[in-house]
């Protein structure tokens, strides 16, 4: 898949396959692969469910995201 979408091989993360214009997630977009939450990894699906479910949803999460081979934060505030 790291081919497919470009990314360096080292990336490690989950790949955002849709975003919701309307939501606090609207920065990101297909094709992200978000790395951290919080500086929490989630190299996988399960790891991403589990520091999801941790966060507090009325407060910001920085993402650390790959996009075109380039990494960056997102802060995602709640809407």
């Amino acid at each position: 898949m790291a081919r497919q979408l470009d990314l360096p091989s080292n990336v490690q993360g989950v790949v955002v396959t849709s975003v919701d214009p309307d939501s606090g997630a609207a920065e990101l977009q297909k094709g992200d692969v978000i790395e951290e939450i919080n500086q929490q990894p989630v190299p996988s699906i399960s790891d991403y469910n589990k520091v999801v479910a941790s966060v507090d949803p009325s407060q910001p999460q920085v993402l650390s995201v790959c996009r075109h081979r380039l990494r960056s934060f997102l802060v995602l505030r709640p809407r």
